[in-house]
């Protein structure tokens, strides 16, 4: 009997010490969470707060102007201002919007078969119509068709382009490149920015990432680090992957890489 209860105080004793390390485990994980949270409660106010305090300022101007007469023809100038600050924040919306819909398994997708190419260049004048700036569009291979959601995308091919024209310099060349590889079609885009280090290759399309000691070149701000984590989920939800080739000073090219003529159901 005393051996029995000396067995069951020893058993006692290492659940007692495997709950212990279970709670130390969970409360490591709730703080990291936390800290998460609590990092990109920070980015998105400091992101939010840029085109608010823009948009404060010009309808500042707005009243002065309105005080004058003469002030009309500079107030119409002055809402056409309005108009960056006002998409900025839109796009931070949408970002945050799709960014919850991925986590919770909400982002419904709706494949059509697509002809790639036409795609490419309706995405390309969309967005040389919104930038004044042209990239580069070379086609290796034509009437390449896939099973994929146009807008979608659509969606990633411009956070991949506005990724490549924030990082690089201004009146740097940035080509998008499609071509067949196998059974794959493959849409890269390639630009002449500063390079990502190999150690930070593996994260570049987490959640909230953004690479340590790149500063922006074009545009007012980084964003909050979801263009490329969205345009990966989207890419994997088409039964493809995102890839990423680049050298510190030598530019990066990011590249979509989607079944050719996958089908699928409707979802």
């Amino acid at each position: 009997m005393r051996r029995q209860i000396q067995e069951q105080q020893r058993a006692l004793e290492r659940y007692a010490f495997s709950l212990e390390r279970l709670v130390e485990q969970r409360t490591g994980e709730l703080m990291a969470s936390n800290a998460a949270k609590d990092a990109m409660l920070s980015m998105v106010t400091h992101e939010l707060a840029s085109p608010l305090t823009a948009l404060k300022g010009m309808i500042q101007v707005f009243n002065r102007h309105l005080q004058r007469a003469s002030g009309m023809q500079q107030l119409r100038q002055d809402v056409i201002k309005v108009e960056h600050p006002l998409q900025l924040m839109e796009r931070l919306i949408h970002d945050l919007q799709d960014a919850f819909h991925l986590q919770m398994s909400h982002l419904a997708l709706y494949r059509t078969p697509c002809n790639l190419v036409e795609l490419c260049r309706s995405v390309l004048d969309e967005y040389l119509v919104g930038t004044g700036v042209a990239p580069t569009l070379e086609v290796l291979d034509d009437h390449l068709q896939a099973w994929v959601d146009r807008e979608r995308i659509s969606q990633v091919l411009l956070n991949v382009l506005s990724n490549a024209r924030k990082y690089s310099p201004e009146g740097s060349a940035i080509t998008v490149t499609l071509q067949q590889r196998g059974t794959q079609i493959i849409i890269s885009v390639r630009d002449q920015g500063p390079g990502i280090p190999a150690e930070q290759l593996t994260h570049i399309c987490e959640q909230f990432y953004r690479v340590p000691g790149i500063e922006v070149q074009a545009g007012t701000s980084a964003g909050l680090g979801l263009g490329l984590y969205i345009a990966r989920i989207i890419v994997e939800q088409h039964g493809g992957r995102i890839e990423v080739q680049s050298e510190p000073g030598d530019g990066s090219t990011f590249s979509m890489v989607l079944p050719l003529e996958a089908e699928g159901n409707e979802h």
